[in-house]
C-alpha cells in the first residue's frame, strides 16, 4: 500500500467510506452560540455544509443574545471564559454576528461607530501581548456576539472578519472557542486554511467531535487538504487500513509535508522509536501525531513555538524537562496556559526523595527549583514549613510570573495560621490567586501595621485589586509616597524613589484613583530620559475611539499597541484610562496592577 499511487479522488471516496458519518453538525457541549440581529438585515440562507449547522427545529432563543453591558470580570491567572448557556440563532441575524456567551462578555453595541476599513486590519495586526490581562480582554472581544463593525456590500463581499476572529482566538491559544464559533458560523465566512488549522487545533485540545464532521467538510473543501487531519482521525480509532489510504493522498500531492508522513507512517504505523530530525515548522497536525506516536520530544521544539500550540506541547513528553519547564513559565506569565498547566509541568519534574524531604537545602535554582518547591509543598504537613517553601518561591521568582502562579501559591501555603510575619505575604498571594474574599481578611490583619516594610511595598498593588477602603486610601497615600521618596541612607538613589512613586501615581490616576495636587507636586520633579517608541498614530486613535466609547476598537487598539514586548508606561497608563472609558473597569485595575509590578521590578 506504501508504493501504490492512487487518483485522489478515487482515495478521497475510499476515506469517506472508512469514516463515520456526520450526525449533522451539533455545536460543542461547552460551548454556547448567540447571533446578534442587524436591523434590516435578511437572514443568512444555509444550503450545503451551512445546512448542517442550522438547527434540526425552527429557532428558539435559550438565553437571550449578550446585552450592551459593559462588564467584565478579572481573571486569575490564565483567560477562561464563564460556563456558556446553549442558544439557537435569532432571525433576521448578520451571519457576522455569531459569537458565543458568557461572563465578561464586551456587549452587542461593541462595534458601534467603527467602520470596517478600521476594524479589520486591526484584527489582522493582533498577536498575544505580554499581558495575562490584555490577553484575556482579547480572547473575551473575538468571542463576543455583537453586530459586525458597518460595511458597504463591496466591503462586505471581500470581508475576512469572521474568519479573522476565528483565526485570532487560536492565535491567542483558545482553541476551545475557536472550533466552537467555527461550528457555528456561516461556512461561506470562513476560508479553507482558516478551518483546517481551527480543526487541527480542536484535534490537540481533545475534541471529540471534529472527526465525525469530515464528512461534511471534505464535501465543502479540498479534499486532499484535509488528509492530514483525516489521518489523525484514522490513526486515533485504530483503523491503520484508513490511515494508509490517507498517507497515499498525501504523498500524491505536490508540495506535502514530509514531516507529518514521516512521524505517521514510520513513528506510529510502524512503531519506529526515532523521530525526524527536522520538526519544525511546527504544525497542529504535526503535533497531533507526535502525540500519538507517544515519544518524548526534542528540545528544540520548546524554544519559540506558536503560542497557539503551546499548550497542547507542553502536554507532550520532553526528552529535557528544563526547556519544557522554561517554556511552561513563559507562557503562564503572558496569561497563554493557565496555572493548572503550569502546576501540571511542575509535577513531571523527578526529584529524589531527600530533595522534597529538605528542599531548601537542595542544590537547585531557577524552574527546577520553583517545581521542587511546589512539590515539596503540595507533600508537607506541617503548616509552618508549607508557608516557608511559598515564601522562598516568591522571593526567586519575577513578577510577571509571580503574577500568574497566585494559584500555585495558594495550593502551597494551604490553611495558614495568621501571625505576625505571614500576614501580608498571605495577603499578597491570595490577591494573585484572585480569592478576593481571603484576601479582604488577610489585609485586614495585614493593614494594622501601615509603617511594615512588606505592607508599604505591596501597599499600591492591594488598592489596585480594591482591597484599601477609600477612606484608607485617602488617608495613606500621602504618607506612602512620604516613605517611597526618603532615601533609607545616604548613598541611596533619590531619582529611584522618585520613579516608582511617579510610576504608581500615574497607573492610579489612569485607574481612576483620586490623586491630590499635593501629593503630585511631591514627586514632580521626577523625570524618565529613557526613550519611549510606540506608534503615535495607534495612540491617538485609541484615545479618541476610548472617548467615543468605540469598545472593540478600544480592545483592539490597545492590544496592537502594547504589542507582544515591553509596555512602556505612558502607553500602559493610557491603556488603563481606555479601557475604563469603555466601561471595562475590572479589566483596567487588574492590567493596571500587571503594569505597576513590572514597574517596580524595574526600579
Amino acid at each position: 500500500m506504501h508504493g501504490s499511487r492512487v487518483k485522489p479522488l478515487s482515495l478521497f471516496l475510499i476515506v469517506l467510506v472508512g469514516m463515520s458519518p456526520a450526525a449533522g453538525f451539533a455545536a460543542p457541549r461547552d460551548a454556547s452560540f448567540t447571533a446578534v440581529a442587524t436591523p434590516g438585515a435578511a437572514p443568512p440562507a444555509f444550503s450545503g455544509l451551512a445546512a448542517t449547522f442550522a438547527p434540526a427545529a425552527a429557532p428558539q432563543v435559550v438565553s437571550p443574545p449578550v446585552a450592551a453591558s459593559t462588564g467584565s470580570t478579572p481573571a486569575a491567572s490564565a483567560p477562561i471564559l464563564g460556563t456558556p448557556v446553549e442558544a439557537a440563532p435569532l432571525p433576521d441575524v448578520s451571519p457576522e454576528s455569531v459569537g458565543l456567551s458568557g461572563a465578561g462578555m464586551l456587549g452587542a453595541d461593541m462595534w458601534k461607530g467603527t467602520p470596517r476599513a478600521v476594524a479589520e486590519p486591526l484584527l489582522a495586526m493582533l498577536t498575544p501581548t505580554s499581558s495575562p490581562a490584555l490577553n484575556d480582554v482579547a480572547r473575551r472581544m473575538l468571542a463576543t456576539a455583537a453586530v459586525p463593525p458597518s460595511a458597504d456590500a463591496a466591503a462586505k463581499a471581500t470581508s475576512r472578519f469572521t474568519a479573522l476572529r476565528i483565526e485570532k482566538l487560536a492565535a491567542f491559544a483558545d482553541a476551545r472557542d475557536a472550533w466552537a464559533l467555527a461550528s457555528r458560523a456561516d461556512p461561506g465566512l470562513i476560508d479553507d486554511k482558516t478551518m483546517r488549522a481551527v480543526a487541527g487545533a480542536a484535534l490537540l485540545d481533545g475534541r471529540d467531535d471534529v472527526c465525525g464532521r469530515m464528512p461534511a467538510l471534505m464535501q465543502k473543501w479540498s479534499q486532499a487538504d484535509w488528509q492530514e487531519v483525516v489521518t489523525i482521525c484514522q490513526l486515533r480509532a485504530k483503523n491503520d487500513k484508513a490511515a494508509e489510504v490517507a498517507l497515499d493522498v498525501l504523498r500524491a500531492e505536490t508540495p506535502r509535508d514530509d514531516m507529518f508522513l514521516q512521524v505517521a507512517d514510520k513513528n506510529i504505523l510502524a512503531g519506529t522509536k526515532t523521530l525526524p530530525t527536522q520538526l519544525t515548522p511546527l504544525t497542529p497536525t504535526l503535533l497531533a501525531a507526535l502525540q500519538l506516536s507517544g515519544l518524548p520530544l526534542p528540545e528544540i521544539l520548546y524554544g519559540h513555538p506558536d503560542d497557539a500550540l503551546t499548550p497542547f506541547l507542553l502536554d507532550a513528553p520532553a526528552r529535557e524537562n528544563v526547556a519544557r519547564l522554561g517554556l511552561a513559565e513563559r507562557a503562564a506569565q503572558r496569561g497563554i496556559i493557565a496555572a493548572a498547566r503550569l502546576a501540571a509541568v511542575y509535577r513531571d519534574v523527578a526529584f529524589k526523595p531527600d530533595e522534597l524531604a529538605a528542599p531548601l537545602a537542595a542544590p537547585e535554582s531557577g524552574s527546577r527549583m520553583r517545581a521542587l518547591l511546589y512539590q515539596a509543598a503540595l507533600a508537607e504537613k506541617d503548616a509552618s514549613k508549607r508557608v516557608a517553601y511559598a515564601a522562598r518561591f516568591m522571593q526567586m521568582t519575577p513578577s510577571p510570573l509571580l503574577d500568574a502562579a497566585g494559584p500555585l501559591l495558594a495550593d502551597m501555603a494551604g490553611d495558614a495560621t495568621p501571625d505576625a510575619t505571614n500576614t501580608v505575604m498571605m495577603a499578597q498571594i491570595d490577591m494573585l490567586a484572585g480569592r478576593d474574599d481571603m484576601a479582604q481578611k488577610w489585609f485586614a490583619l495585614a493593614a494594622r501595621d501601615f509603617t511594615h516594610d512588606d505592607m508599604r511595598a505591596l501597599w499600591p498593588q492591594f488598592v489596585l485589586a480594591g482591597l484599601v477602603p477609600d477612606g484608607d486610601y485617602a488617608a495613606e497615600l500621602g504618607p506612602w509616597v512620604d516613605a517611597v521618596l526618603a532615601a533609607p541612607n545616604p548613598n541611596a538613589d533619590a531619582n529611584k524613589g522618585r520613579g516608582l512613586a511617579a510610576a504608581t501615581l500615574l497607573l492610579f490616576d489612569a485607574a481612576g484613583h483620586v490623586v491630590p495636587d499635593t501629593v503630585w507636586a511631591k514627586v514632580i520633579a521626577a523625570h524618565d530620559n529613557k526613550p519611549v517608541v510606540f506608534s503615535p498614530l495607534l495612540f491617538d486613535r485609541l484615545r479618541d475611539a476610548a472617548a467615543a466609547g468605540r469598545r472593540g476598537e478600544t480592545v483592539l487598539l490597545a492590544l496592537d499597541i502594547a504589542g507582544a514586548g515591553d509596555i512602556p508606561l505612558p502607553v500602559a497608563a493610557q491603556i488603563v484610562r481606555s479601557l475604563r472609558a469603555v466601561g471595562l473597569t475590572a479589566d483596567a485595575q487588574n492590567f493596571a496592577r500587571e503594569a505597576l509590578m513590572t514597574a517596580m521590578q524595574g526600579m
